[in-house]
Formats: C-alpha cells, sequence, structure tokens
C-alpha cells in the first residue's frame, strides 16, 4: 500500500500520512487529516513523532526517497535485502 501511496512526490505531512494509512492508523481520505489531523505532523506528540523517526527510517533504508524540496517517494530501485544473492 505504501508504494501505491507514494508513488508520486509527496511533502513532509504527505508523506507521514501515507505512513500512517499504511499502517491502519488513519484513513486515506487527505480532507478528514486537513479538518481534524494535521497537527499531529506538526506539533511534538508521540503519534507525530513515531510517523517521522518511520519517515526518516525509511529515508535511511533506501525504501523512500527524499529530495532537495523535502518531498518523499518510494524507491523504484529498492531491493528488499531478503531478495538479495548472500
Amino acid at each position: 500500500m505504501l508504494k501505491e501511496l507514494l508513488k508520486d512526490w509527496a511533502d513532509f505531512d504527505g508523506a507521514q500520512h501515507a505512513i500512517a494509512v499504511s499502517l491502519g492508523l488513519m484513513p486515506n481520505d487527505w480532507h478528514w487529516v486537513l479538518e481534524n489531523a494535521k497537527w499531529v505532523f506538526w506539533s511534538n506528540n508521540p503519534l507525530g513523532n513515531m510517523l517521522s523517526k518511520m519517515l526518516i527510517a525509511l529515508v535511511e533504508q533506501d525504501v523512500l526517497e527524499e529530495n532537495d524540496e523535502q518531498q518523499y517517494r518510494c524507491n523504484s530501485a529498492f531491493i528488499p535485502p531478503w531478495t538479495r544473492q548472500p
């Protein structure tokens, strides 16, 4: 699901929302987020902090790409470690 949600570039809060949707924590409805939960991505709180750390970890592991404008998308060149030859 994350691959589909982040097939195109998304900003910081959009990428965090995609992660939250993939984990089943939020609905896949940006209008709902704007009305109810955008603050989660921009304030110091346990859920927002976790999503931010997950986003950073996914970039560090090359699952996601980050561009100079702090936008994120799935890395089409990512090869899962369990599929690599030893």
